[in-house]
Order: C-alpha cells, then structure tokens, then sequence
C-alpha cells in the first residue's frame, strides 16, 4: 500500500508542478496561449506605414524630376516608393508604403528612417519608435 502511495504522489505533483513554457505575451508573435511560464522566448515585430501628401508629390515630381524614393531603416535600404503615388493619410493596413520590421526580443525599439530619391540626396528623415505588433504611421513631409 504505501508504494502504491508513493507512486501516486510523485505523479500527482509531477503533473501539478509541471507548467507549459512558451511565450506568454500576447503581443509577440510567437505567442503561445496554451504557455503558463514565460521562458523567455518572445519574438516581436512591428510596422510602420510611410506617405505623403498631394502637395508633398507635386513638388517631388515637378520641379525636382524626382522618379523613386527609396526608404531606409536603421541605414538599411527596404524597398522604394512612387513619388507620384501620393496618399490622403495614415493607412497601416492599406495601400501606403508599409515596412515590417524584425524586433528579435525586444518588444520596443527606436529606429532611424531616411528617404532618399534617384539622384542620392535625402529628402526626409526622423525616428520612430516601434512597439512589438503595432504599426507607426510616419507622413513624410518637409
């Protein structure tokens, strides 16, 4: 009778005492609901929207000949935009220019951004903080 006992009792705490381990904060993207103890594992990543105005567009192209803009992340080029393709405010889940940006562990992180056009010069630039599964809308503008 007491091995008996014995044996129950060590699979009782053992299944008590046992907690699933994983990410436990919802906004990571590794997040795992089931996970009752954080292991230190959460991932994040964030957006952020870039655009500009009709007048913004008119000047870019008119005047200046400008035919792409190119954005960049950290000095980090990650993809170009249509000078002439203007927008009429913030849209991180739409059409504007939008950047997803890897924040590893880190559920926040600063970045620097610069623009810069076919010719090489830099017509914007600024800094954006980023939170983990959110999406920064950034009008560029001079």
């Amino acid at each position: 009778m007491n091995k008996f006992l014995y044996i129950f009792s060590i699979i009782l705490i053992s299944t008590v005492s046992c907690k699933k381990k994983g990410c436990t904060t919802e906004n990571a993207t590794n997040y795992n609901s089931e996970a009752k103890e954080n292991d230190g594992s959460c991932l994040y990543e964030a957006k952020t929207s870039f655009w500009f105005s009709e007048g913004v567009s008119g000047f870019l192209v008119g005047p200046y000949d400008v035919t792409e803009l190119t954005v960049y992340m950290d000095d980090v080029s990650v993809g170009t935009m249509n000078p002439a393709e203007w927008k009429t405010g913030p849209d991180c889940n739409g059409e504007n220019f939008t950047v997803t940006t890897d924040l590893g562990a880190f559920s926040g992180k600063n970045f620097t951004y610069s623009v810069r056009d076919n010719f090489g010069t830099e017509q914007f630039k600024g800094t954006v903080s980023l939170v983990g599964n959110d999406c920064k809308s950034v009008e560029l503008k001079w």
